[in-house]
């Protein structure tokens, strides 16, 4: 269980490093600062929604994301 936390913290760190270089590189290109509310935000909703389907359950290894209603509950409500 503890090595599955860490493939996701990994790979969410991947994914934010990934989307705030890239947002940085534009806004440095046209020399503005549009992009940070956008790409922050974004990045929230990308980090919610691949943690909330890449952890695996403690009951059952197999249990999808649209079937265990208390992770779809708090991942809705998070990213409302």
């Amino acid at each position: 269980m503890a090595s599955d936390q860490a493939v996701v913290f990994g790979v969410s760190a991947v994914i934010t490093s990934v989307i705030q270089l890239g947002g940085f590189s534009m806004a440095y290109a046209k020399q503005t600062e549009k992009f940070y509310d956008i790409l922050g935000g974004l990045n929230y909703l990308v980090l919610a929604l691949y943690s909330a389907t890449s952890s695996s359950s403690d009951d059952d290894e197999t249990t999808a994301f649209m079937d265990n209603p208390r992770k779809l509950a708090m991942t809705i409500l998070f990213t409302a």
